[in-house]
């Protein structure tokens, strides 16, 4: 764990008291003990006696001072209890991590009622009743801070299927962040989120275990692609020291592994990605003649770099599926099935423009190249894409270790962007007749 905070001011947090949800293992554990690494001393909620107990003695072999008290976050008077205890043995306390959670992996047939309620009351309403327990009145001194950790399963509502009521939680929680930050700020509290991705711990070993296949990967493959839980109780310490900087903000832990210099993977080297060509260096198609002859092949590449995305979109797992979708949006403007639909017509018009070239009928040409930029958004739509086809290698290097599969990825991602770019260059040379 320590290795992940080198760097860090390891007397930071002293005289700070912080209660760490789920702190028996995994996750929790790590976060509790990075914050004593940097002086806190720790309230050990845990529903676990001996995991619990073991935590606590963990944090007092850092000399710090910890106390553990057993706790169902799902349990409003468990909850009313760990506030109380926890005040009566450090008086005002400073920070609360909202790490418990539960993630049953079960489909929606297999869900019942009171399985989606336990979910819902541990993950969402017990932060909530937390919050408001520990955090009544406005801070004697200081600022406090309460960090909600989130899950990369419900970032941008992208889900994971048979995790419906995980999810829907933990979306749900991410919601509540924002909300909240505001009016516990007027408290002197500093609100944030962070989205956790896979992270290998107990827990999330037994889900994986089961989503392995629903998700259709090899359980061996799903654990290749795990963080260590230090790495991610780093970026949750972080936050916790610098909550100035993200009061109501989440947070992705790659954005912080950044700022702490560390990496979840071997980054890609951007000295590995294939060379530009020199497409813009090649003169532009500068008479209608030309413009017509080029131009369908031109939209075809186009046409067909829609027709890879998409085979490469339904080739991705689920869990990272909705992430790629959800990014090209993002990025270009346009969802996939718009992106089909203006392809198709843009080939449409390129086929007529085609044809009126080989006619040698100017008009026609004319009429048919102004179809091609009659949409005013085509430059910002095609920039788009471009910067998202450029943009894959390096994020597809967060999760896929092999230098090999990158360099082949960035061949394939380069070569489709040459066809948004001769795309671009065609339309651009129209708008300009």
């Amino acid at each position: 764990m320590s290795e992940f905070l080198v760097g860090m001011n390891r007397r930071v947090l002293k005289g700070k008291v912080a209660v760490v949800t789920g702190a028996g293992r995994g996750l929790g554990r790590e976060i509790a003990l990075a914050l004593a690494w940097l002086g806190a001393d720790i309230v050990v909620a845990e529903i676990d006696n001996s995991s619990g107990m073991e935590t606590a003695k963990k944090v007092e072999a850092l000399g710090r001072r910890s106390l553990f008290v057993p706790t169902d976050v799902g349990e409003e008077s468990s909850i009313y209890t760990l506030a109380l205890k926890s005040i009566k043995a450090f008086g005002e306390v400073d920070i609360l991590v909202n790490n418990a959670a539960l993630a049953p992996v079960s489909g929606v047939d297999n869900t019942d009622a009171a399985l989606w309620d336990r979910v819902l009351a541990v993950n969402l309403r017990g932060p909530f009743l937390l919050t408001k327990a520990l955090f009544p009145d406005r801070s004697r001194g200081g600022e406090r801070v309460v960090l909600n950790i989130l899950s990369g399963v419900a970032m941008n509502a992208s889900g994971l299927e048979q995790m419906a009521a995980y999810s829907a939680s933990k979306a749900g929680l991410a919601s509540l962040t924002v909300v909240l930050a505001p009016e516990m700020e007027r408290k002197g509290v500093g609100v944030c989120g962070l989205w956790v991705g896979m992270t290998d711990t107990p827990g999330g070993r037994e889900a994986f275990r089961k989503l392995s296949g629903v998700l259709g990967l090899s359980y061996e493959g799903f654990l290749a692609q795990l963080t260590a839980p230090g790495q991610v109780a780093a970026a949750a310490a972080y936050l916790v020291v610098n909550i100035q900087d993200y009061r109501g903000t989440c947070v992705e832990e790659h954005e912080v592994w950044g700022r702490l210099g560390l990496t979840k993977l071997p980054r890609f080297r951007p000295e590995s990605w294939p060379l530009e060509d020199s497409l813009e260096d090649a003169p532009a198609p500068a008479d209608l003649p030309s413009i017509a002859q080029e131009a369908e092949a031109v939209l075809r590449g186009l046409f067909g770099v829609v027709d890879q995305m998409e085979e490469g979109f339904n080739r991705l797992p689920m869990f990272f599926r909705p992430m790629a979708v959800s990014a090209l949006r993002k990025q270009s403007g346009l969802n996939l099935r718009e992106w089909r639909d203006w392809t198709e017509e843009l080939l449409a018009d390129a086929v007529e423009l085609y044809h009126a070239g080989q006619s040698g009928d100017r008009d026609l040409m004319a009429e048919s190249a102004s179809r091609l930029v009659a949409d005013e958004d085509w430059e910002g739509a095609l920039l788009g894409l471009s910067g998202y086809l450029k943009g894959i290698p390096e994020q597809a290097a967060r999760y896929i270790k092999d230098q090999k599969a990158l360099r082949q990825l960035a061949e394939i991602a380069y070569a489709q962007d040459k066809a948004v770019r001769r795309t671009l260059r065609l339309m651009q040379s129209i708008s300009l007749l």
